[in-house]
């Protein structure tokens, strides 16, 4: 609850107490794998709130401990999924503290351990969801890692391979509205690499698919706010390539559809910083075009 409500110091000094409730337990019983799986989760989550409090350091020591556990339980009992499926958290979250600190190799390699280890979950049971959701987010996060090192035809290979499971998986469960915004948020990420590539009628494509997605959800539930967001952001990026083309009216409209919401959500939480920044963001797009329009 502490973590939740925001006071760091306070959830950090309840999981040290639980830690050191689990380190001599498992101390006292080596052998015991239910006190050694509770001992990698208490080094969990002081690395979750390691990280939150940016300390990257103690995170990635938390998060390694956390692995080290997790390694030897699944050496040692190779077809227990839950110890393979930890193993992934940790390799996961080492990956992610190693993207943050910008260390793109040892990220990429993290991830591609994780992604290793969710790949033979995945091939032993093709019909769990959730493990085909971990495979297609480790994708998204090798593709991300890709991108930033300015290797574009890796990064749209995994970006591809994260939207193949994630149309699959909203094909099947139209409903489930996480695998729709899933599905939508990896349609903006094969199309921001269609863009940096030169591809904007691919790139226009991408977007066009995330925004519909975005769109219908957005209709259904209008004080959804994540949604009413992801909706704001497709139009931004519409508005992007379609400048980039120099179709400059239709640039003009999506960062308009684009603006109007995000005047909205400001307006509804004037303390909330990430929407204040969106509004500046939209309105120095609408800026410049305008700016590039009148030296034509």
């Amino acid at each position: 609850m502490a973590a939740t409500a925001g006071d760091l110091t306070a959830a950090r000094d309840h999981y040290q107490a639980s830690f050191d409730i689990a380190a001599r337990l498992a101390a006292a019983d080596p052998a015991n794998t239910g006190w050694q799986h509770d001992l990698a989760g208490s080094h969990d989550r002081l690395g979750d709130v390691a990280a939150a409090a940016g300390d990257l350091d103690a995170a990635r020591d938390h998060y390694q401990a956390s692995l080290d556990i997790a390694a030897r339980l699944a050496a040692a009992d190779p077809a227990n999924t839950e110890w393979q499926r930890d193993l992934s958290i940790s390799g996961g979250k080492l990956g992610i503290v190693a993207a943050t600190a910008g260390d793109l190799t040892a990220a990429r390699d993290h991830y591609q351990a994780t992604l290793n280890v969710q790949a033979r979950l995945v091939a032993a049971d093709p019909a769990n969801t959730g493990w085909q959701r971990d495979l297609s987010v480790s994708r998204e996060r090798l593709g991300a890692i890709a991108a930033a090192a300015g290797d574009l035809d890796a990064a749209r290979d995994h970006y591809q391979a994260s939207l193949d499971i994630a149309a699959r998986l909203a094909t099947a469960d139209p409903a489930n509205t996480g695998w729709q915004r899933d599905l939508s948020s990896n349609y903006e990420r094969v199309g921001e690499v269609a863009a940096a590539a030169g591809d904007l009628d691919a790139a226009r494509d991408h977007y066009q698919a995330s925004l519909d997605i975005a769109a219908r959800f957005a209709t259904l539930d209008p004080f959804n706010t994540e949604w009413q967001r992801d909706l704001s952001s497709s139009y931004e990026r519409l508005g992007d390539v379609t400048a980039t083309a120099g179709d400059l009216t239709a640039a003009r409209d999506h960062y308009k559809a684009s603006l109007d919401i995000r005047t909205k959500l400001a307006a509804a939480d004037p303390a909330n910083a990430q929407w204040q920044h969106d509004l500046s963001f939209v309105r120095q797009r609408i800026a410049d075009l305008e700016a590039s329009a009148s030296e034509t």
